[in-house]
């Protein structure tokens, strides 16, 4: 059975649709770091029905979908499809060719296919179980795994070599079919539990059902007695419903009476409030009339009182003219008497000239005219009478219109005196108003000024939001691109602690060490690498890690009796290569004087901390070594100091001279960060300083 192709759709850095076509003869892949062989693989597990993300290297099974770039969008989906070949007889289909699908979307969906048909994980997994593949057999190896198989212990080793001799479908059958027989025994005890419980039920059901059968014999009979008590109730009832019946018919023939007399009694109330209605009418009326009578009386009064007032007038009138009458009647007795004289005077002048006929008649005639004076004396008292009555109707009338008009005057005079007040407060109200419209035009002459300066203000407000916004929009994009940077340098940091975590780049043995795996001999909490804790000067990294070689993972040993055992243990072990650092004294020569392009590595070195046991190693490590700009000066430097000692010497471009005289020539390139554990070190250090 051979794996002929590969196609991959979407799963991690694969965004686009991948067809990979493996021909006989391919059994591994093979390239540079980042270049996708992982994601292959895990594409591969991921199919065959691997369910730990982090086995896949992520945090969530959607982490494998294509998550995007800064020029493409993250996929919704990704789909990866295997298909094998002559695989009739390892599968035991009748196929020559199964493919196999696994598809996952976004939103949790997750499908399983064989041959384009919707399947189960159980499925798959049945039909890989005896052929050495699977998500976790030894048909596919990732970077590392062959050395994980080779330390690990017996009993996974086991489960290989159980794959490998085709074992593996047989026994998790076996371990089915022992689970379905523990299962089943499971079950049955719980059925001879079940039955106990009911053995021991049985005899309270069969006391109940007896009292149940003897409950519906008494509930029946129950029913029978309640039944004749019901006809016998509905006999006696329906007896006095038929009484109550007649007794109805009579209440019905009363109440038609009754409702008779009550419409006759109603009508007869009509009637009577008709005559109500009429007589309060008429009362109404005489009401009205006794209202008019009693105005009548007071205008009476009124008259009266007037009257009496005339009364006393004409009495005074009346005692005037008596005065007057009295006067006239002196001046008719004056006239009498003189008529009276005359008449003597006239009767002795008749006696004395009774023959006279002349002078009879000149007296006769002066009687007439004094007569005739006399009533026109009367008729001219009568007229003046009738003046007078005149005048005192006058004087009435006057009288009443001059009570109108102190009427009217005091009423003038207080509309008057209102109006004087409203129109004086109406002065007042003028003025004040005056003075609130010269404040009002004031207000507005001020209020069109700050709305002048409001719009200016509003305008430059404007202005200044429109450039806050454009700050606010360049600080979005800054932040975005901050956000990138830090995410990218997350990535990265994670990247490098995963790297220290899994301690790549140290040797076998240094990991054996500080994984503990000989800790009867050396504890690895006591167990540290000087290079761990060292510091060197910018520009001259590279340069420290080519002088140190091979013991840049070097671990001190504070008890160098330890140094015997742990050399036995680790070759007995096979636990590989390591470097120990054992203190020991070391002479330090001192150099003649040195040119600028020549230095001593120790000044360029030195420990984080500035613990003097640390240092004290530090100095040991580079005892006697130097750093140049350039190998060739260093080389023409110990020709002209021949009693210059050294023991090694490096240039900035990575070039080794040691005390022998032998020279190692550097290609120059770069040490990558994530097999240096030095250089990982201080990237470490500088990603979490820019990150902070």
């Amino acid at each position: 059975m051979f794996l002929k192709q590969v196609t991959i759709n979407g799963f991690k850095s694969f965004a686009d649709k991948t067809t990979m076509v493996l021909p006989q003869g391919i059994t591994c892949i093979v390239g540079p770091n980042g270049c996708g062989k992982s994601n292959i693989v895990d594409s591969i597990r991921w199919v065959l029905g691997e369910q730990s993300a982090k086995a896949l290297r992520g945090g969530k099974m959607q982490d494998v979908i294509f998550q995007g770039t800064d020029k493409r969008k993250p996929l919704q989906l990704c789909e990866v499809s295997l298909l094998f070949s002559d695989c009739e007889k390892q599968l035991g289909t009748a196929l020559n060719e199964v493919e196999i699908t696994r598809r996952v979307s976004r939103d949790g969906g997750s499908e399983y296919c064989i041959n384009g048909k919707s399947a189960r994980l159980k499925d798959i997994q049945h039909l890989f179980m005896d052929t050495g593949i699977g998500r976790v057999s030894y048909s596919f190896m990732v970077q590392g795994q062959i050395d994980q198989i080779l330390s690990s212990n017996p009993g996974e080793r086991r489960s290989i070599f159980e794959e490998a001799a085709g074992i593996t479908k047989y026994k998790t059958q076996r371990r089915e079919a022992l689970n379905k027989l523990s299962l089943v025994d499971q079950n049955l005890a719980r059925v001879t539990d079940r039955i106990e419980e009911i053995g021991r039920q049985i005899g309270t059901l069969k006391r109940q059902a007896s009292k149940a059968l003897r409950y519906k014999r008494l509930n029946h009979r129950l029913r029978h007695l309640d039944l004749s008590i019901n006809a016998k109730a509905y006999a006696s009832q329906n007896k006095k419903v038929l009484e109550d019946e007649s007794e109805l018919a009579k209440i019905s023939k009363e109440y038609e009476e009754f409702a008779l007399a009550l419409r006759e009694k109603e009508e007869e109330l009509a009637m009577l409030r008709t005559r109500r209605a009429e007589t309060n009418a008429r009362l109404e009326q005489l009401r009205a009339g006794a209202a008019e009578l009693r105005s009548a009386k007071e205008q009476s009064e009124h008259a009266a009182e007037f009257s009496v007032l005339r009364k006393k007038d004409l009495n005074e009138r009346v005692l005037q003219i008596s005065n007057e009458l009295e006067a006239l009647a002196q001046q008719s007795e004056a006239l009498e008497g003189r008529a009276r004289g005359d008449d003597e005077v006239r009767q002795m002048q008749l006696n004395l000239v009774s023959g006279s006929d002349e002078t009879f008649a000149i007296q006769n005639a002066e009687l007439n005219q004094t007569e005739s004076d006399l009533k026109q004396a009367e008729l001219e008292l009568e007229r003046i009478k009738q003046d007078v009555l005149v005048a005192e109707g006058g004087i009435t009338r006057l009288r009443s219109n001059c009570t109108t008009l102190e009427v009217d005057l005091k009423s003038y005079q207080v509309r008057h005196a209102a109006i004087s007040d409203s129109l004086f407060q109406m002065r007042e109200e003028m003025q004040v108003l005056g003075q609130k419209s010269e404040e009002l035009k004031f207000a507005l002459e001020n209020s069109r000024e700050r709305l002048a300066a409001s719009e200016s203000d509003i305008l430059s407000a404007n202005q200044k939001v429109d450039a806050e916004r454009s700050k606010y929009r360049e600080c979005q994009i800054e932040i975005q691109n901050k956000d990138r940077t830090l995410a990218g340098k997350a990535a990265r940091l994670s990247l490098l602690n995963d790297f220290k975590n899994r301690m790549e780049g140290f040797s076998d043995g240094v990991k054996a060490i500080m994984q503990g795996k000989i800790s009867d001999i050396l504890d690895p909490s006591q167990a540290r690498v000087i290079s761990q804790s060292i510091e060197v000067e910018e520009g001259w990294t590279s340069a420290f890690e080519t002088m140190m070689g091979s013991s840049i993972d070097a671990i001190s040993l504070k008890d160098a009796s330890l140094l015997s055992p742990i050399i036995s243990a680790i070759r007995e072990r096979g636990l590989g290569k390591a470097c120990i650092q054992i203190a020991t004294a070391v002479n330090f020569d001192e150099p003649p004087a040195l040119p600028q392009s020549i230095r001593k590595a120790s000044d360029f070195v030195r420990a984080e901390n500035g613990a003097e046991e640390l240092n004290t190693l530090v100095k040991n490590l580079v005892a006697n070594c130097y750093f140049c700009e350039d190998i060739c000066d260093f080389e023409i430097f110990t020709k002209e100091n021949p009693n210059f000692k050294f023991a090694m010497a490096v240039s900035r471009a990575g070039d080794i001279m040691d005390s022998r005289g032998i020279v190692y020539i550097s290609n120059s390139a770069k040490k990558d960060t994530e097999s240096s554990f030095f250089l990982r070190n201080r990237e470490i250090k500088r990603l979490n300083e820019e990150i902070a």
